[in-house]
This record gives C-alpha cells, sequence and structure tokens, in this order.
C-alpha cells in the first residue's frame, strides 16, 4: 500500500492510525478511521523525516489512542528515525532494520531512499 500526499495533510497520521488498528485487532471504532485488521505481534517503523524526538511522541500517541501505557507498546511496535542520513546510509539501515523478524513494516518517507525517480 502507498500512501501519497502533499505535505502537512496528515499522512503520517493516517499511518499511525493504521499501525494502532493492526495492534488492538477486531475492534472497528472511531479511533482508528473505521479500520479492522487481524492480529498483528510485531510491527516494524522506518520514519526518514522526523527526527527521534517527534518519532518518540508519535510513538506515544499510537499507545493513547490504543488506551495503553507506551512501554507495552514497545513490546511490539518498534520505530527507527533515519533522517538526516544520505541515501546510501539510510539503504544499509533499511536492510539491516528488515533483517528483524516482523509481521509488518511501514515506511513514512519511501522517496527518501531514492535519488533520481527515472
Amino acid at each position: 500500500m502507498v500512501i501519497s500526499g502533499p505535505p502537512k495533510v496528515g499522512k503520517s497520521f493516517l499511518l499511525n492510525g493504521i499501525v494502532a488498528a493492526c495492534l488492538v485487532a477486531n475492534q472497528q471504532n472511531d479511533r482508528f478511521f473505521g479500520i479492522k485488521s487481524e492480529p498483528i505481534q510485531n510491527i516494524l517503523g522506518v520514519d526518514t523525516e522526523q527526527n527521534r524526538y517527534k518519532v518518540k511522541q508519535n510513538s506515544i500517541g499510537i499507545a493513547k489512542r490504543m488506551d495503553i501505557e507506551h512501554r507495552d507498546l514497545d513490546k511490539r511496535f518498534s520505530i527507527a528515525s533515519i533522517m538526516g542520513f544520505t541515501v546510501k546510509e539510510r539503504q544499509e539501515m533499511l536492510s539491516d532494520i528488515l533483517a528483524f523478524p516482523s509481521e509488518l513494516c511501514i515506511i513514512d518517507g519511501i522517496t527518501d531512499f531514492v535519488t533520481t525517480v527515472n
């Protein structure tokens, strides 16, 4: 799935809702945009656009949306901020991150892994 749109329209907010919906399986309600998911136990996230502090704040927001403690979320959702690295460094980091077992990987800022659209 690809979510695209201009800056500041809420793509990251939507992705956070998808993460929450996948971790709180089979509970369809407004907190998760009406999304209903099969149970997912382990999600990896990669964010190329936001610093570590902002990524941590977003993770705390996901936990609040799920009505759980943040430390409990950390057991099932891991996210890495790789903002500020070169494309080559990001590609190498992504390769390392994808080596970890997960049922779902969400990449926020996929275009930051390429140098050209051609």
